[in-house]
């Protein structure tokens, strides 16, 4: 007998379970003799009670499970404060109907296709009864708890990500991971030939404290506490250098000047070197404050022609500068005086 507690057994279940005690009781007829003159009175405790159900290493937390894609994998983890665990039904909208036996409560269901939108997981735990019954020892007496949670089912979660500027830093925000098994997100960019671990956080923003500007590629991942990985979304941003322009004084004497850098606080300092389309000669400056934008020109006249190129240094720790891939954190701008 299956009683039915707060935490039923698909009535497939239960039939199974009198269909197995039938075949046992008629093979048993078959093959075994009997002494009629004696009794087999097998010792029952039929004042047992139901067992406490408890859940650990589940971390879907609430009522309802967010899933992101067309499938899942649930691994449940069940404790009885008694009887022992025989197995566990798995229904979803009352379709598909999986049973798992296993007696140490550990538990692994792969959801079939789900589409968009909410569904209805049941799950159906069965227990022995402590009777001691041959019933209970065949599997086929025991206590049932039933649970259910809506699966809500996001198909399009892999977004691009926002940028904006907060006091001087580059920060990026993506939208929050809603289950309660999140471990972090972890947030790679793109480096050479491949995408770097750059941080991990534990919050829906990221905040990349060397980026001056010039351009990158970023991806993040959520990793759940489970050990899975998802694919979460991705940023692109197109260079935001500094631009320089040349300007004539009253007394006709000329000057650089550029922009300040957008990500001031990620900078070390601007450089500049000076050259002449006439010369091999070139002149380095270096500029240590993000506001210090202006070179002057005092040997520039009418008619000369002039390149300059402007680089933004980024503070220790761009992974793509320590490459000694400067090109990309700099402009080259051509001047010609009085035009």
């Amino acid at each position: 007998m299956i009683k039915k507690m707060r935490w039923s057994a698909p009535l497939s279940v239960i039939i199974k379970y009198y269909v197995s005690l039938l075949l046992f009781a008629l093979s048993m007829l078959s093959s075994c003799t009997y002494d009629t003159d004696s009794v087999y009175n097998r010792e029952t405790d039929q004042n047992q009670t139901a067992p406490d159900i408890g859940m650990v290493e589940l971390h879907i937390g609430g009522d309802t499970v967010f899933v992101y894609g067309s499938s899942t994998t649930f691994s449940f983890s069940f404790i009885s404060s008694n009887q022992g665990i025989i197995g566990v039904g798995f229904t979803v909208d009352g379709n598909d109907s999986v049973f798992v036996k296993s007696d140490d409560g550990h538990f692994r269901y792969v959801t079939g296709f789900l589409s968009s939108g909410p569904h209805i997981l049941k799950v159906d735990l069965i227990t022995h009864s402590g009777s001691s019954s041959i019933a209970d020892l065949l599997d086929i007496e025991g206590y049932l708890f039933t649970k259910t949670w809506v699966l809500m089912v996001v198909d399009n979660y892999y977004t691009y990500f926002k940028e904006e500027v907060v006091n001087g830093y580059l920060r990026i925000s993506f939208p929050k991971y809603r289950n309660s098994d999140l471990k972090e997100y972890e947030i790679s960019r793109f480096v050479s030939n491949g995408y770097t671990v750059v941080g991990r956080v534990t919050i829906p923003e990221f905040t990349d404290s060397t980026y001056v500007g010039e351009g990158a590629s970023y991806k993040v991942n959520v990793n759940t506490i489970s050990g899975d990985v998802i694919s979460w979304g991705e940023a692109n941003f197109n260079s935001e250098l500094p631009a320089s322009h040349l300007y004539t004084t009253p007394e006709n004497t000329y000057f650089v000047s550029w922009n300040k850098c957008k990500f001031f606080n990620a900078m070390d300092k601007y450089y500049t070197e000076l050259s002449s389309a006439y010369s091999q000669e070139v002149i380095s400056t270096f500029f240590s404050s993000p506001v210090d934008t202006i070179l002057n020109l005092p040997d520039i006249h009418y008619g000369d022609v002039r390149l300059l190129r402007l680089r933004v240094i980024p503070k220790n720790g761009n992974l793509v500068y320590q490459t000694g891939s400067y090109f990309q954190f700099e402009r080259l701008q051509g001047f010609t005086a009085g035009l």
